[in-house]
């Protein structure tokens, strides 16, 4: 008997037809790419369509304000410093994270439990009057190369924020290296261990092997650091993004946003540079067991993991140590965190509602991106990587102008419609899907490409090649990925400050801006209870999105 032949061709994910659902989600990326970047754009142009005196008072004929670029070049090796201190110390933890990246939470525990405008703020007890340090940095002498008097508590402010905004950021430089460091083969590590080199000269090779990943790392965290004012204002270290957040602050927006061109420009090369890396990074296949020329001994893994841990808390001691203090020195504690919780309770309660609807659209970025780069046929894909670029490019926007382009814009918005009440938040929640997008954008981009051809294959024969059926048995197999992007974006959302400063309406007080006046006023005592359960509060979100990862695996295996 004749067995009849069958040809089968196996359904490919990238077919020379997209289907409906493929088509849909590459429009709704690049729509809400373009809703997301427009605010920025458009007031950008309009400031070099608006005639504005200049400095002397003379109509037109001034371009920029001077004053803008006046603390850029000054700043400059702060910065620096910074960013290479973050990376150098997210370079331990980089290592193991290359072999375990279900780590990625712990290390980025810092950044998402310690706010930015606090990495200064909480150091600041350290040289306060009447402590020894600050007693030292009070009367000491000015040095020979100075004759301002107060030479020496200047310099321990930028030290200090050197310091705090360096424990701040690390986390990001770790992700990027951790990043880099998954393209390295392991045939890599075994040539490099069969070469007769002195134990030195072998260092030194693989130090260089890992140079690219490590000024990556740094030239991501300059960027981040360059475009965040609050911090710095509060360190008194000027910038050229503080200078442009006053100037917008004080009414000369035009000239802020004609002399914020060049930092534009930058973003938007590092954005196309972001873009590039991913879509090239990913044509290689990661090896996750790479790095296991790093960890000779069990004990090594062990000490790794040890590192991380201690700069977690190294960078929360100074915040609960702050906390501790002012609320050890209160008189009447039993008074103090009722008062505390009536003033911060409803500006927390508003910033969790917009950060818990913000990062439920970022979870939406990430499903589209992750659809598009499963299955968009090229011509459609080169469209999705402009929306991807724009996504990266808004998020790399300082949240000062992502903030004053928003309220710009929607504002005129709100003016038709007559101001009514829920458009403050909207803008709001706006301009944080700004500054966040990306996260999601990435990440479902770059999961998307990682998924091999097998695993595509059998999705599309256990859905019938229905999209509408793959994209949630796709999903079910990134939940860990989904939960990350949802609290990663939940707690940055809401201890958003940028731009928030710019966005906070009168009547409607969110958690940050209420946090950054208290700073302001010297309140440490209510700053102290707000602190604390903000970041209690942060800790217990990580901790259950770690159980929900690591609890992911044993469901599989049931």
């Amino acid at each position: 008997m004749d067995v009849p032949s069958y040809s089968h061709q196996p359904h490919s994910f990238a077919g020379k037809r997209s289907d409906a659902v493929v088509t849909g989600a590459s429009a709704g990326l690049v729509a809400l790419a373009v809703v997301l970047a427009a605010p920025v754009v458009v007031s950008c142009l309009e400031a070099f369509t608006v005639a504005v005196p200049d400095i002397a008072g003379q109509e037109g004929a001034g371009f920029v304000n001077p004053r803008v670029f006046s603390g850029f070049v000054s700043s400059l090796p702060t910065l620096v410093l910074i960013a290479f201190l973050s990376a150098l110390l997210a370079t331990p933890a980089s290592r193991l994270l290359a072999a375990k990246p279900g780590l990625i939470l712990v290390a980025l525990l810092p950044m998402l439990v310690l706010p930015s405008y606090l990495a200064y703020a909480a150091l600041d007890q350290l040289r306060e009057p009447g402590s020894w340090l600050g007693n030292i940095v009070l009367h000491a002498k000015a040095p020979a190369w100075s004759d301002d008097p107060g030479y020496w508590p200047v310099f321990a402010s930028k030290v200090q924020a050197v310091f705090g905004l360096a424990l701040w950021s690390w986390p990001i430089a770790c992700a990027l290296q951790t990043f880099a460091r998954m393209q390295i083969g392991q045939s890599v590590f075994d040539a490099l261990a069969m070469e007769r080199l002195r134990r030195v000269d072998r260092s030194l090779l693989r130090l260089r092997i890992e140079l690219p990943g490590f000024l990556l790392s740094a030239a991501a965290v300059l960027l981040v650091i360059l475009g965040s004012a609050v911090p710095l204002h509060l360190a008194n270290v000027p910038t050229q993004t503080q200078q442009i957040w006053l100037a917008l602050q004080s009414g000369g927006s035009v000239q802020a946003w004609r002399s914020s061109i060049a930092l534009l420009t930058v973003t938007l090369a590092a954005a196309i540079v972001v873009v590039v890396f991913v879509q090239r990074s990913t044509s290689s296949t990661w090896d996750l067991r790479a790095m296991s020329r790093y960890f000779k001994r069990p004990w090594e893994r062990h000490v790794f993991l040890l590192m991380i841990a201690l700069l977690a808390v190294v960078s929360a001691v100074p915040v609960f140590s702050m906390v501790y203090r002012y609320i050890r020195a209160t008189h009447h504690f039993d008074h103090v965190v009722p008062n505390a919780m009536n003033d911060l309770a409803r500006p927390a309660l508003t910033s969790f509602i917009i950060g818990l609807v913000s990062a439920g659209v970022v979870v939406l970025i990430f499903v589209l991106c992750a659809v598009v780069s499963l299955r968009a046929e090229s011509r459609l894909r080169v469209i999705v990587l402009g929306a991807l670029t724009l996504l990266v490019w808004t998020s790399c926007v300082p949240g000062v102008l992502v903030g004053a382009g928003v309220g710009q814009q929607w504002g005129r918005f709100a003016a038709a419609m007559g101001y009514p009440g829920w458009m403050d938040q909207a803008q709001i929640v706006l301009a944080h899907i700004g500054r966040f997008g990306a996260v999601g954008a990435l990440a479902g981009w770059i999961g998307g490409l990682r998924t091999s051809r097998e695993e595509r294959e059998s999705l599309m024969l256990d859905s019938a090649g229905l999209s509408v059926r793959w994209v949630p048995l796709w999903l079910g197999s990134r939940i860990g990925s989904v939960i990350v992007v949802f609290l990663v974006v939940l707690t940055l959302s809401f201890h958003e400050i940028e731009s928030a400063v710019m966005l906070t309406a009168p009547g409607l007080s969110s958690y940050p801006s209420q946090m950054l006046q208290l700073l302001h006023v010297f309140k440490w005592e209510t700053l102290s209870v707000g602190v604390l359960l903000a970041t209690l509060g942060s800790i217990v979100l990580v901790l259950v999105g770690i159980c929900l990862v690591r609890a992911r695996p044993i469901r599989r295996r049931l």
